[in-house]
């Protein structure tokens, strides 16, 4: 029996009836980048719109734009708008919780302005100094946020009945393990671990989501998921966007550290590992490392005949004629950074995985 799974993931999932926060700050570093604006506020949006977030909660952007209150208000309307989220009027009152401060992520006084803005909107909100700050920026700069953050004294202790920080660390976290735990090292001066959340936000697609109870609650499918009926199965994650405005993130990360090593490695473990003991984060953790120590290492030397590279060039989309990589706006037009690649991972059992990812394609690959 050969399985396929093909998983057409998208940017839009359903909110579900999880219990509602209490009242809270939210801050976003990063306000004004791509990845904000398609993931962030349309989530909070839904998340407000379905009754999960309290009244009392407040968002502050925090970026290099130079935009005030108004012009992050517009910019994320504009952002709801364009990809069809429903009511105007709910729009209107979410964005009135939206406030914006320029951001200079090396100089204190940037912070203190922060600091200010936190105690004016506590006050006003009623929000008892619990904040949420959400990292929306590449790692080599999250531990001297933390720092800093933590100088201007708005990262409050982890204490039972007191406001709480927790902060919140997009991927990838570190650009390799010595530098991810360099990090941990940085962080860990400042924060207690129960504090640190790092997200995979691909995990929050609806299609991923589903991959657990299609498993194992499916009477079906849940006897027969194992190897002695799998052959092999074939992840395949494709996107209709080219880079946009990440050229200066992406060609120097690449496929493989922007999607392989976070988002496909998590689906591969979703899809072969053993159901957890208790339904928890940490017997997730538990069950999903145990897949990343059973994953044969490539051999040296031998990498070509286990994974392919590409990158993709001029074609169409449906009708639409599209630029090559090497044209997008910001990439080196000698630029050898992957956007595709290929690979076949085995199992120390002998079992086949073979993970196939395209972020663009195109014709001309």
């Amino acid at each position: 029996m050969k399985t396929k799974i093909d998983l057409n993931v998208h940017t839009h999932h359903k909110v579900g009836t999880e219990q509602r926060p209490g009242c809270c700050g939210i801050v976003i570093f990063g306000a004004s980048g791509d990845l904000a604006h398609r993931k962030l506020y349309p989530a909070l949006f839904d998340l407000y719109n379905a009754g999960h977030l309290p009244e009392n909660f407040f968002v502050i952007g925090f970026a290099r734009s130079i935009w005030d209150d108004q012009t992050f208000r517009k910019q994320v309307l504009g952002t709801l708008r364009e990809i069809g989220k429903p009511d105007p009027a709910k729009q209107k009152k979410f964005v009135s919780h939206l406030y914006y401060r320029v951001a200079d992520l090396d100089d204190t006084a940037s912070f203190h302005r922060l600091a200010d803005a936190l105690k004016e909107l506590h006050n006003k909100y009623k929000t008892q100094g619990n904040v949420m700050f959400h990292l929306a920026i590449p790692p080599e700069a999250c531990g001297n946020v933390v720092a800093q953050l933590n100088r201007v004294q708005l990262i409050n202790p982890s204490q039972k009945g007191g406001p709480w920080t927790r902060i919140i660390f997009e991927k990838p976290f570190g650009h390799d393990l010595e530098s991810a735990k360099a990090l941990n090292r940085d962080i860990h001066q400042y924060l207690k671990e129960e504090q640190i959340y790092r997200i995979d936000h691909y995990l929050g697609k609806e299609t991923v989501q589903n991959i657990l109870m299609f498993r194992f609650a499916n009477s079906i499918f849940e006897p027969i998921w194992n190897r002695r009926y799998i052959d092999n199965i074939q992840i395949m994650v494709y996107e209709t966007l080219g880079v946009e405005q990440r050229a200066a993130y992406y060609d120097h990360a690449g496929v493989i550290k922007d999607m392989f090593q976070n988002h496909i490695l998590q689906l591969l473990a979703l899809c072969a590992m053993e159901p957890p003991i208790r339904f928890n984060a940490e017997q997730y953790r538990d069950e999903k490392t145990k897949i990343f120590h059973a994953l044969r290492p490539i051999p040296q030397g031998q990498v070509n005949d286990y994974v392919v590279r590409g990158q993709y060039g001029p074609g169409k989309i449906g009708v639409r004629k599209v630029i090559g990589y090497r044209h997008e706006e910001g990439v080196n037009p000698r630029s050898q950074t992957d956007t595709f690649v290929a690979m076949n991972l085995m199992h120390n059992w002998g079992i086949s995985g073979q993970v196939i990812f395209s972020i663009l394609p195109r014709s001309g690959l």
